[in-house]
């Protein structure tokens, strides 16, 4: 945040201090937040640094905290400990419109009687904004959901994307410097909510605005942020980019949370070089060693399903790992192949591959099985 050099003579002590840039300032900050309703936990102590216009979401299952995380950054609850920042300012104990944050929620909330550019003024109009500039901001908003002609429809009269629409209007008409969503899409169809997911973001590039996404949705997650804050039992379990969790997650839940994986459970042997090497079973599995482990740890493989090359027996040379196997079952799920191979008695393994261009394997096919170095994780045995 700030650095500084001191030089001390005889009696003078001068310091220089570079002033905080405001981009070097998170959008939003929480420091040590905590947040207990009866003897539930729903937040433990977290830490969270959200960069100013960053699309960030917080993923996890049902109950891990996330929208209560969204609601004490709201302002609709308050923490029992710790603090909350927005673009440096504390806001601790003001109330959600002092915030300069707005939320758009599962349920739109529209006036139903109320027409589309009504309900898109409905902010302004409590802040007292003139007619004409209303007119204008209203404008500026259907254009950028994609609304024009539709300004006089009635709300009831709009279709679930549509309301969406309206909705974000409505929430972002005032100019706010964060916009909290708390699951806005769950209730549109599987179609419409990829639609959906898509103008999210278009937006928010357009805009420059801060986003705060809750989400239970992986896939979601992966389309849409620059960052994601995976989260479970109130803690924060792993920030970054969503490459970073796809490919490089720090827990055993974070590798099944996000995407599919391979999960192969035993102890570490020894080491090859800088790699370790695993022992599942009668295997003996390679993989880099990014904890420092030692000897006899516990250890936990995980490899993604599409990370796995499947070939005919010698046709993997080369491959760090490679094992032969028997195919026991084939799944077809149109632009891939998912194959469960058995590598030794009760271990499988999901091979994915391109249905366009991957061999289809038939039930009872004895294949070999490799991947690179870099395609294993190799994960503490603490779940």
């Amino acid at each position: 945040m700030s650095s500084g050099s001191s030089a001390v003579g005889e009696s003078v002590k001068m310091v220089e201090t570079t002033p905080v840039m405001i981009e070097d300032v998170p959008a939003i900050r929480l420091e040590g937040v905590a947040k207990q309703f009866g003897q539930v936990e729903a937040l433990r102590a977290c830490d969270l640094s959200v960069p100013k216009g960053c699309f960030l979401s917080l993923l996890g299952p049902s109950g891990c905290g996330k929208t209560t995380m969204l609601r004490l950054i709201a302002g609709f609850e308050s923490q029992d400990r710790g603090t909350i920042r927005v673009h440096g300012e504390t806001v601790d104990g003001l109330p959600p419109n002092k915030r300069n944050v707005n939320t758009v929620f599962q349920g739109y909330a529209l006036f139903p009687h109320r027409t589309v550019a009504q309900n898109i003024a409905f902010p302004l109009e409590i802040k007292k904004v003139g007619k004409a500039e209303r007119r204008e901001r209203v404008g500026e908003m259907l254009a950028l959901v994609h609304l024009e002609g539709l300004e006089e429809r009635k709300a009831s009269q709009l279709s679930g994307g549509q309301a969406q629409r309206v909705a974000l209007a409505r929430a972002l008409v005032g100019r706010p410097e964060v916009l909290l969503l708390d699951e806005p899409l769950a209730a549109l169809d599987l179609k419409l909510r990829k639609a959906m997911q898509l103008e999210l973001r278009r937006i928010q590039q357009e805009l420059g605005t801060t986003f705060i996404f809750v989400t239970h949705d992986q896939s979601e997650a992966l389309t849409m942020s620059d960052q994601i804050v995976l989260m479970n039992g109130g803690e924060i379990v792993q920030q970054g980019a969503p490459a970073d969790l796809y490919d490089r997650p720090q827990t055993v839940f974070a590798s099944q949370f996000i995407g599919e994986a391979n999960l192969l459970e035993g102890r570490v042997a020894g080491r090859q070089g800088s790699d370790l090497l695993v022992r599942v079973g009668p295997l003996e599995i390679a993989g880099p060693d990014s904890e420092g482990f030692s000897v006899g740890d516990e250890a936990v493989l995980s490899v993604r399903p599409e990370k796995i090359l499947a070939g005919h027996n010698g046709s993997l040379d080369g491959l760090p790992n490679r094992l032969t196997g028997v195919v026991r079952e084939q799944i077809f799920l149109g632009h891939l192949i998912r194959f469960i191979v058995e590598v030794a008695p009760g271990t499988n393994l999901v091979v994915e591959q391109s249905a366009a261009h991957g061999e289809a394997w038939a039930v009872g096919a004895t294949i070999e099985l490799g991947w690179a170095q870099d395609a294993v994780t190799v994960l503490s045995g603490i779940r």
